[in-house]
């Protein structure tokens, strides 16, 4: 008897993992794409209502700028918002011209309702008249919310220009001794 139990107990199991929803991988790469633009887009746009609606808006989601100049790091949803608000009101808008971000090399790795991607963001255009170029590595995590995708993390490294890193270079400086 009790071997007929586990047996019917191993079918019930079977059947139930068997009936679960497939993750179309590709239809949520695509969604996970649209999200990307659609931030992109409404930040270009100076939209910080729109850029919210991307994002989990909570003390979970995290954005991080490394940069030459340092890191820049924002804990929580409010701290995100702020400096997302500061930056689309920022009177540099004015300066700027023709600036685009074209995103490439999508790496995704999706876990049922939460995605991790990488991949590449390439900076063109003017600034104060002055062409401009740039390239970033992105760390984006997604998590999904009523069956939309929401940022809860976006990680930004700035790839230094090759003149940056050639001014870096050469022997480190001593100081002689006496």
């Amino acid at each position: 008897m009790k071997k007929y139990l586990w047996t019917l107990f191993a079918l019930i199991l079977l059947a139930g993992t068997s009936c679960q929803e497939k993750i179309d991988i590709e239809k949520e790469k695509e969604a996970i794409k649209a999200v990307i633009e659609k931030e992109k887009n409404a930040f270009f746009d100076r939209d910080i209502t729109k850029i919210g609606a991307t994002w989990v808006q909570d003390s979970t989601s995290r954005k991080t700028y490394l940069t030459q100049a340092g890191l820049i790091y924002l804990n929580g949803w409010s701290e995100v918002k702020q400096h997302d608000k500061e930056s689309v009101e920022s009177d540099e808008w004015e300066e700027r011209e023709d600036i685009m971000a074209h995103f490439s090399d999508y790496e995704f790795n999706i876990y049922n309702n939460t995605a991790l991607v990488f991949c590449n963001t390439k900076w063109t255009g003017k600034y104060k008249g002055e062409e401009i170029s740039g390239e970033q590595k992105r760390i984006l995590h997604f998590v999904k919310v009523d069956g939309v995708w929401k940022y809860d993390l976006m990680a930004m490294y700035s790839i230094p220009a090759e003149e940056e890193i050639e001014e870096g270079e050469g022997e480190p400086e001593t100081e002689e001794t006496e």
